[in-house]
């Protein structure tokens, strides 16, 4: 397990931090220390992994429709107290795209598409904790197509 110091706003890893008390050794992973007659505080570093590296979206219909992708979550360890999310997009271009729960652990993506049109785009989220730590996930691929077979059975009208 690495430990984060955080000293005078700097933060730095340490291997551990562990206390002996009547016979036993107990590694901590969360507190305060006193160094140099300073109080310092120290906690777990947090990383955040998503459940999912892509999410897909299908509709089939005549016209231009809302397509939403399946749901991805963002699974944060080692925080200290309240968690807060952030969804963004990472790779903007001009099709519009909505992140449907942007400060929830959870979300979904959803586009506009017409008849036969497949949007790509990529999403990201970064995690903050009580300790004034945060992290970024990976991204998160995001397809949305409208994929319309029409009304006489063939592939598209």
């Amino acid at each position: 397990m690495t430990v984060a110091l955080r000293k005078a706003g700097v933060t730095k890893d340490v291997t551990g931090i562990s206390i002996h008390k009547g016979g036993v050794l107990k590694t901590v992973t969360e507190g305060w220390i006193r160094a140099g007659g300073v109080l310092l505080q120290f906690f777990s570093t947090i990383s955040v992994a998503l459940n999912k590296t892509e999410v897909l979206g299908r509709s089939n219909s005549a016209g231009t429709t809302n397509v939403t992708t399946d749901a991805v979550s963002a699974i944060p360890t080692g925080t200290i107290g309240t968690v807060t999310y952030l969804w963004t997009r990472t790779a903007p271009d001009a099709h519009s795209w909505t992140i449907n729960s942007p400060t929830s652990a959870t979300t979904s993506f959803s586009t506009l598409a017409a008849p036969d049109e497949d949007w790509f785009a990529t999403f990201e989220c970064t995690i903050a904790d009580s300790a004034g730590q945060t992290v970024t996930s990976t991204t998160v691929d995001a397809d949305c197509a409208n994929v319309y077979f029409g009304g006489g059975g063939g592939p598209f009208p």
